[in-house]
C-alpha cells in the first residue's frame, strides 16, 4: 500500500512537467526552426537568419509571427523557471548584422564579374564558392515584441492542471542570453490567433453557459498565398456573445 501511494505521489509530482510538454508542444516544433535572437530589449527583438532555414519553412513573411523560446522540449520542463516560456514576435523589417556591407561588395563584384551572361547568376556554383555562398546565406530581421505566454496554475483548483497564460510584454531580458526562433505553423498559428485567456473564458461560460465559438474568417501568412511554401489559412474563431455584449 505504501508504495502505491508512493507511485501515484511520484505520478502527481510528474503531471506539471507533463502538462507544460503538452502544451507547449502545439507551439513549438523542431522542424520550424528558422534561426536565433542576437539582440533583445522591451520592444524589439532581432533574429539571424539563414537562407536554407527561411526555405525550409516557406519564408518569413513580413508582419508574419515568430516565437522566440529557451524550451527544448526533450528535457524537464520546469514551469516556474524563467525560461519556460514563448516570447511572441513580429516581423517588421531587415535589420543589419556586422557582415553586411562585406556581403554586398562580394555581390557586386561578382555580379560584374558575369555581367553580360545571360545563363548565369552571381550565387551560382560557378560564380562563388560554396564557403561564400554559405557566409552570404546570413541576415537579420527586426521583429516587434507582441508578448509572453508562460504557464500557471489557478490557484483555486490546483489539481485541474497548468493553463496556457499571455502577458502583452517581457517581464525581463539578458543582453548575453540566446534564444532559438520557430515559425509557427498552421497548427500552432490557429492557437495563437485563438488564444483566449482562461479567466475571461471561466467568465465567458458562467455568463452565457456556453462556449460555442462561430469562424469570423481565416488569416495568412503572405497576400502571396503559395501552396507549395506551406502558407496556410488559418480559421479565425469569435464567441457571438461577444459581439452581442458590444
Amino acid at each position: 500500500m505504501e508504495q502505491f501511494e508512493k507511485s501515484i505521489d511520484e505520478l502527481q509530482n510528474k503531471q506539471p512537467e507533463w502538462d507544460a510538454k503538452s502544451i507547449f508542444s502545439k507551439l513549438i516544433q523542431k522542424d520550424q526552426l528558422v534561426g536565433d535572437l542576437y539582440s533583445i530589449n522591451y520592444d524589439e527583438g532581432k533574429v539571424l537568419v539563414h537562407d536554407f532555414h527561411r526555405q525550409k519553412v516557406g519564408g518569413i513573411p513580413s508582419l508574419s509571427f515568430l516565437i522566440a523560446t529557451r524550451i527544448n522540449l526533450d528535457e524537464e520542463i520546469d514551469y516556474k523557471d524563467e525560461d519556460a516560456s514563448i516570447i511572441l514576435l513580429r516581423v517588421m523589417d531587415a535589420a543589419q548584422i556586422p557582415q553586411d556591407k562585406e556581403a554586398e561588395s562580394i555581390r557586386i563584384n561578382t555580379s560584374q564579374r558575369i555581367s553580360g551572361e545571360v545563363d548565369k547568376n552571381w550565387d551560382g556554383e560557378e560564380s562563388m564558392d560554396l564557403n561564400t555562398r554559405h557566409v552570404l546565406s546570413f541576415s537579420g530581421i527586426s521583429c516587434r515584441i507582441v508578448g509572453t505566454f508562460f504557464l500557471e496554475e489557478d490557484e483555486n483548483k490546483p489539481h485541474d492542471g497548468l493553463k496556457l497564460k499571455f502577458g502583452s510584454d517581457i517581464s525581463n531580458y539578458y543582453s548575453n542570453k540566446g534564444f532559438k526562433i520557430f515559425k509557427p505553423n498552421a497548427e500552432a498559428l490557429e492557437e495563437i490567433v485563438n488564444y483566449c485567456d482562461p479567466l475571461n473564458l471561466k467568465s465567458h461560460i458562467e455568463k452565457y453557459g456556453e462556449t460555442e465559438r462561430v469562424k469570423l474568417g481565416s488569416v495568412r501568412y503572405a497576400s502571396t498565398n503559395r501552396k507549395h511554401q506551406q502558407v496556410d489559412n488559418v480559421p479565425v474563431y469569435i464567441y457571438p456573445a461577444d459581439l452581442l455584449s458590444q
